[in-house]
């Protein structure tokens, strides 16, 4: 713009340069010819004297011509050069006090300047707003990518004709997109869903579209063809002012985490709801035996609050560890040292195994039976007497347990199983599908537990299992 100006003000001072010298030297010229004249020269039969009289008037016309040029330009336009280097090096005054005053040489000069500077202190106020408005919209955007990055949020917009418009940067980290690159077309997109949910996002978002109102829901996709995750999606549509749909704006949220915790939840709840079902038929269970062989009331008390007890220790070893299994030597522990003696007691020995939560219960008031009949007609009745326990696995998965009962006087071979053996194998052969083998010999009673490997789970290593006390 400046240098427009400057141009502009050659151009004049050119043509007014010009014209004053033309005239300056026509009037020169016609003074000197009027001269001769006076004096009663002819010049016009002497050609040589006309000749220089025109070559004078012409050199008059340029020298001040150039003097006009050379003056105004001294008055202008250096001042509009100085303008345009001010201007370029931000050395111009760009607020100034005072106005310039109207008559000087150069006052529109000076006001294209004031002009100028007031225009360029406008400019980098608004500049510096404008920075300030950047690096706050920055600054915001940053924290929307932060905080839809923690919630697994992200937003996204589409036309009704399937173009999808705009992603944000979560969207792609959820679909598995580079963020770099344009969000794909919307059949492309749509091919990233579970088979059986596309069909109803589909229809959602025709409906949507139809009707314009929002709609929600889970679905399943497949990022990288082969994972499934689960996502929420929120859906709202912008009408137009012919009450149609112009644009979708929404929201989809990968809610994986919680879908699985859920998921969980539902299975601890069933798994809950089976042991409580199973515990309470056991709970019968006990009562019917105890009450089919006690002949009183006292007796029936004693009888259920020991097998309560071994029942509630045997739940106490289950929720104390591991929740998907509970140790086999800490079961067999537990259930023996509740009727070991000093003198007499029990030797235990096999390798780390673990037993599924659901055999627990039945295998230790399996175990409490055996220890209980022990301490009163087997083994631990008589001094010197020991309880042998061993376990191992077998090739199949499954669990082998030998109990043998040692006793230093021979006893009667006529054995009769009584309601506590009984017990043992029902709990054994009907609640956990495994068999129970008894030999009464000379010196004791041997039997073999067997169970399947669905009772079994995998060796717990060198850990320490917590040991629940006695109730």
């Amino acid at each position: 713009m400046l240098r427009w100006i400057r141009q502009r003000i050659a151009v004049q001072l050119a043509l007014t340069a010009g014209g004053t010298g033309l005239i300056a030297a026509v009037v020169l010229t016609a003074a000197d010819w009027g001269v001769h004249r006076f004096a009663h020269d002819d010049i016009a039969n002497d050609p040589e004297h006309l000749i220089g009289l025109v070559v004078g008037g012409v050199a008059e016309a340029v020298v001040i011509s150039a003097i006009v040029y050379a003056a105004g330009w001294m008055l202008w336009g250096k001042r509009i050069e100085r303008l345009i280097r001010g201007v370029e090096s931000g050395e111009i005054d760009r607020d100034p006090a005072i106005e310039p005053h109207a008559g000087q040489w150069g006052d529109e000069i000076d006001r294209l300047g004031v002009a100028i500077g007031r225009f360029i202190r406008e400019a980098l106020d608004n500049e510096q707003r404008l920075q300030a408005l950047v690096a706050e919209l920055s600054k915001t955007e940053r924290h929307l990518q932060e905080a839809q990055s923690l919630a697994r949020l992200g937003s996204w917009e589409y036309d009704p004709g399937g173009s999808i418009h705009w992603w944000s940067r979560e969207v792609y980290r959820i679909f598995g997109h580079d963020p770099a690159g344009p969000p794909p077309a919307l059949q492309e997109h749509l091919l990233q869903y579970h088979m059986e949910d596309r069909k109803r996002l589909v229809e959602s978002l025709e409906r949507s579209v139809k009707n314009g109102q929002p709609y929600h829901g889970r679905y399943r996709i497949l990022p990288d063809g082969r994972t499934q995750r689960w996502v929420e999606a929120h859906a709202y549509a912008q009408l137009d002012e012919r009450g149609k749909v112009e644009r979708m704006t929404g929201t989809v949220q990968d809610i994986t985490a919680q879908v699985e915790r859920e998921q969980d939840l539902q299975r601890l709840t069933r798994e809950l709801n089976h042991r409580v079902k199973n515990n309470l038929s056991t709970i019968i269970a006990l009562t019917r035996q105890s009450a089919e062989s006690s002949d009183s009331v006292e007796a029936l008390a004693s009888r259920l609050i020991d097998r309560l007890k071994a029942m509630a220790l045997a739940h106490e070893m289950v929720v104390s560890n591991r929740p998907e299994a509970t140790s086999l030597e800490l079961i067999v522990s537990a259930m023996t040292r509740v009727h070991g003696k000093a003198d007499t007691g029990f030797d235990i020995d096999g390798p780390f195994m673990d037993v599924a939560p659901d055999a627990a219960t039945p295998l230790a008031l399996t175990l409490h039976e055996l220890a209980n009949n022990a301490a009163k007609h087997g083994a631990l009745s008589q001094a010197g007497g020991i309880v042998r326990v061993r376990w191992s696995p077998t090739d199949d998965g499954g669990l082998t347990i030998e109990w043998a009962e040692t006793l230093p006087n021979r006893i009667d071979t006529d054995f009769q199983e009584g309601d506590g053996l009984g017990l043992a194998r029902g709990f054994i052969e009907h609640q956990l599908s495994g068999r129970i083998g008894v030999l009464l010999t000379p010196h004791g009673v041997r039997l073999r537990i067997e169970l399947p490997p669905a009772a079994v789970d995998q060796p717990i290593g060198d850990a320490n299992p917590v040991t629940p006390q006695p109730v």
